[in-house]
């Protein structure tokens, strides 16, 4: 794998579409760099903190009527 040239413009065009094209638009350049560059530990770090403070809390869950778990709580405190 050769190392990403971050010095030619496309690249960035390309990171930013490779992000939001991603479902949980988790940060895939940089999970990727820390692959290319041995640092496995890093990279499921940079993958979970994304989605355990991120995703799990904004994304809408079939199981919680389509809310996110947020609403979801703001709903049952309201209903209380």
């Amino acid at each position: 794998m050769r190392p990403t040239d971050v010095s030619n413009p496309q690249y960035y065009h390309k990171v930013v579409d490779c992000q939001w094209a991603c479902p949980a638009h988790t940060n895939v350049p940089e999970y990727i760099r820390l692959i290319a560059n041995g640092h496995y530990t890093d990279a499921r770090q940079a993958i979970f903190r994304f989605i355990e403070t991120w995703y799990n809390r904004k994304r809408r869950h079939s199981t919680l009527d389509y809310l996110s778990p947020i609403q979801y709580e703001q709903q049952l405190r309201m209903a209380a």
